[in-house]
């Protein structure tokens, strides 16, 4: 799978494209860390046929998560392939990058269910107090005008906002 990670690496997706893709495949929800704790996580899975576009919204987000590759699962007797899966947990991640890449910027069903993962962040009392903090940021209008936006910029050769 190493080809798919130095492919993608030259392959040039849109950031309109990723969010397309998340739209479609992609999911904000919880893990349980092991002592009963919740952990907010983005996740985007596809079948492995489709790996080097997991790897470019890894490469292009400049996320340090690794891509993990899935067996299929066959316990209710349907044949599945594999799949590539990226997870996003990481506090620094998810605060830096998933959240203001994608906050006021999906649509539709995917764009509710991404405020609501917001909220839940904040509201729920089993979730960690650090990752409160990224709905403390979201509520006090932090992502509104997030200083880090120019990184995600689409320019032209002349350098120019697209």
């Amino acid at each position: 799978m190493e080809e798919d990670n130095r492919f993608s690496k030259r392959l040039k997706i849109s950031n309109e494209y990723i969010r397309g893709l998340v739209e479609g495949e992609g999911c904000f929800t919880f893990c349980s860390n092991g002592d009963g704790r919740k952990v907010p996580t983005f996740c985007i899975a596809m079948h492995i046929r489709d790996s080097e576009l997991i790897y470019a919204i890894c490469n292009r987000l400049r996320l340090p998560n690794k891509i993990y590759i899935i067996g299929p699962y066959r316990k209710d007797g349907i044949n599945r392939g594999q799949c590539s899966r990226l997870m996003v947990r990481e506090y620094s991640s998810l605060k830096d990058i998933i959240v203001p890449f994608f906050y006021n910027k999906l649509h539709g069903h995917k764009g509710r269910q991404f405020n609501i993962w917001l909220e839940k962040i904040g509201a729920d009392s089993s979730v960690s107090p650090k990752f409160r903090e990224i709905y403390n940021l979201y509520k006090a209008g932090y992502y509104d005008n997030f200083p880090g936006s120019k990184f995600w910029e689409e320019r032209d050769s002349n350098n120019h906002i697209i």
